[in-house]
């Protein structure tokens, strides 16, 4: 059988009907990329021969509005035309000629969120985003703590770029993306697998342990966050403007201490979290301690860098606490 279907695939078509019957899939003379092409979903529509690409009014499929196809098939359709040998096409169109059958001029046009273009003017990223946009899904994790902080205005896409612009570290970028989308496993959601005894919080044991109870509403943890801000202010950086918005989302005042504050209250999150897998309390000793390591970590990153000048601009004002 794989003799037989190498012969026929290694004919190499001649005559206009030997064209027009020359099966599309798997054919080594039509290529996309230099790999010969196959779509169920096309052949399902009966597309099987060169001779299916061309309408009764002699234009090629993928230019004829009529036909019910998605703007995706149109395209690749558009694509196997354009693979089509350019001897077949002569012959094709020699036929056609001799037929005296003009195909009839037309534009197509293809509507994308920017309105209709004609096809030959539209981009690749212009139909990309137009995908995206009919794929995208408001997450709902993003909808809840919209619902939360009604008050509050949320940029997203500031909230979601905060990590990435004040901190080098993967971890933290990884743990505040965790708490924007709630996967973070607290007790609440261990209890429900059934990987902790209780739902409650690992600190207070007074209510259920969720992602906001554990890093900011808990007594311990808002005690913790009461001792951090104090050091904060101690050593010259404006705390006064902070709410629990800030603490969870981000410090968006674009202040001179933006980088670090942000930095640290990053870093805060991440530590009481730490603290609550191991089973122990946050401290400020303990605190200072983690972001002494921190510090030392991002000065020898500078260093190799060539970049000391920023580093001592976000650090300045803890420089002389964190050697102490």
């Amino acid at each position: 059988m794989f003799d037989t279907w190498s012969g026929l695939n290694s004919r190499t078509p001649v005559t206009f009907n030997d064209v027009m019957n020359e099966i599309i899939w798997n054919n080594r003379f039509i290529c996309i990329d230099k790999k010969s092409v196959y779509r169920s979903d096309l052949v399902n529509l009966g597309i099987m021969k060169v001779g299916d690409l061309i309408m009764d009014n002699n234009l090629f499929l993928h230019d004829d509005l009529s036909v019910q196809i998605s703007s995706e098939q149109r395209f690749f359709i558009m694509g196997v035309v354009h693979a089509l040998p350019s001897d077949w096409k002569t012959v094709i169109r020699s036929s056609l000629c001799r037929n005296e059958i003009e195909p009839i001029p037309v534009t197509t046009y293809i509507k994308l969120n920017c309105g209709s273009l004609p096809i030959l003017d539209v981009t690749s990223k212009q139909i990309y985003d137009s995908v995206l946009c009919k794929k995208q899904i408001p997450r709902t994790a993003q909808q809840k703590i919209t619902d939360k902080y009604s008050d509050t205005v949320i940029n997203w896409k500031k909230v979601y770029s905060l990590p990435f612009r004040t901190t080098l570290d993967s971890k933290l970028r990884e743990f505040q993306y965790k708490i924007l989308n709630n996967i973070v496993f607290t007790n609440d959601k261990l209890f429900r697998f059934g990987l902790s005894h209780s739902p409650n919080c690992t600190f207070c044991s007074e209510e259920p342990e969720s992602v906001e109870h554990l890093l900011l509403r808990c007594k311990v943890s808002s005690e913790f966050w009461k001792e951090v801000l104090s050091w904060l202010k101690d050593n010259n950086i404006g705390t006064e403007s902070f709410t629990e918005t800030s603490l969870f989302l981000g410090f968006f005042e674009e202040t001179e201490d933006f980088f670090i504050i942000n930095h640290v209250l990053l870093l805060g999150k991440y530590y009481i979290y730490v603290r609550k897998c191991h089973g122990s309390l946050p401290s400020l000793r303990g605190f200072i301690t983690m972001i002494r390591s921190v510090y030392n970590i991002e000065l020898h990153i500078a260093r190799e860098r060539d970049k000391l000048a920023v580093h001592f601009r976000k650090w300045e004002k803890l420089v002389v606490a964190l050697n102490n």
